[in-house]
């Protein structure tokens, strides 16, 4: 049955397991430090940088070399990757999980990735005996510590159970949508949304100061009106305040998921705010700024 789910009924069942963990970016150390928190036996490897690798052996997490080793050590292990083309890469690839001694083993894949690919690779480890599923996640790496992400899960009622003991680590929230890859469907509308408000937000500033409006003033009415939400009110804030920058996605990663979420609706025509969302992003990634916070879309540098 879908819906929403007592992640709090599957949290003691964690405890005591050993789990790998395949991806330490920003999120995935977040995830990592929840993981050990509530007890878990975490097994991990260094990709690119050691800054992730070293904080989890300082709180008692285990290094190995390769995603093969971590699938030799752990029947559950979690992905927490860039993008599709990463996690073909780490269950497929040289030293890959799907070469590793595999019986019984179980992925949670939290990447925000495409989900014609996603269920492509459900079958296609299934064949192996690797039960897959997907749980794109939302909010950020300082939810990942505190434990309070939310999770879309696409799995197979019989899996529902075990993937949420592993989401109880680290979530306080999580939504059961359907099958393996419904979870990044509606993850992938969820930003496309997300960053249409973004995109129009940026658009409207900059027409403020086009028009030589002042944008205190815009923020203020926006402010006390039916259309204020967070993302407009942290543009506002990323522009007009000194501080952090609160707008912390970047304009590369907006673009990779309104690119799979326009894959998924190639072939309708009545969808052509999601494409003009796409657009925004591409004409400033095409522009160098791919690598750059969500505030750049109007900054100038």
């Amino acid at each position: 049955m879908t819906g929403v789910i007592n992640i709090d009924l599957y949290k003691d069942a964690l405890k005591g397991q050993r789990i790998g963990l395949i991806g330490l970016g920003k999120m995935g150390r977040g995830i990592a430090v929840s993981l050990i928190r509530n007890r878990v036996s975490l097994t991990s490897f260094s990709h690119k940088s050691r800054k992730g690798i070293d904080e989890l052996i300082e709180l008692g997490g285990v290094e190995v070399s390769t995603p093969r080793e971590i699938a030799e050590s752990c029947s559950t292990i979690i992905l927490s990757l860039p993008s599709t083309k990463e996690v073909d890469s780490v269950c497929f690839g040289s030293n890959g999980l799907i070469t590793a001694r595999h019986d019984g083993l179980f992925i949670v894949d939290t990447t925000t990735g495409c989900p014609v690919q996603t269920r492509k690779f459900a079958e296609k480890l299934l064949r192996c005996g690797i039960r897959y599923v997907d749980a794109p996640l939302t909010r950020g790496p300082k939810e990942a510590r505190r434990g309070e992400l939310n999770a879309i899960l696409g799995s197979p009622e019989a899996l529902v159970g075990e993937a949420c003991t592993v989401l109880s680590g680290f979530c306080r929230w999580v939504l059961h949508v359907g099958e393996t890859g419904e979870g990044q469907k509606v993850k992938l509308l969820n930003n496309a949304l997300s960053m249409g408000v973004v995109a129009l937000s940026a658009n409207m500033i900059g027409a403020a100061q086009e028009l030589n409006i002042n944008p205190h003033h815009l923020r203020l009415l926006i402010q006390r009106g039916a259309v204020n939400n967070e993302i407009t009110q942290s543009f506002f804030s990323a522009i007009l305040d000194e501080g952090d920058d609160p707008l912390k996605f970047s304009i590369g990663d907006a673009l990779k998921d309104l690119n799979y979420c326009s894959d998924l609706l190639s072939g309708a025509e009545n969808y052509k705010m999601i494409r003009a969302a796409r657009e925004v992003f591409l004409s400033k990634a095409k522009e160098g700024r791919a690598e750059k916070t969500l505030s750049h879309l109007l900054k100038e540098s």
